[in-house]
């Protein structure tokens, strides 16, 4: 699946969950974002993001979603047989 396609396209409904006076920002990182993930399970963390936005903020505030990666990279003399893994971000 392409997350940050899934986060797109939940905008209207998590916009909807939050506070009017809470603005949604959505920052996807540039291209497709595939991972190997049930998109179920992805919609339900993010509503439950904007559930605890709208907790944490009673007198409004900005909720922001962004996406991006992360490579893990050891050295040869660690593991020379290691590959680097990436791994996709959503804070």
């Amino acid at each position: 699946m392409d997350l940050n396609e899934t986060i797109r396209n939940m905008k209207g409904l998590l916009s909807k969950l939050i506070h009017e006076d809470i603005e949604l920002r959505v920052l996807p990182c540039q291209g497709a974002l595939f991972v190997m993930a049930d998109s179920i399970q992805i919609e339900q963390v993010l509503m439950n993001m904007a559930a605890n936005a709208t907790d944490a903020m009673p007198d409004g505030g900005v909720f922001s979603i962004e996406t991006g990666t992360f490579e893990t990279a050891k050295g040869p003399r660690e593991n020379p047989d290691f590959v680097s893994d990436r791994y996709a971000v959503i804070s």
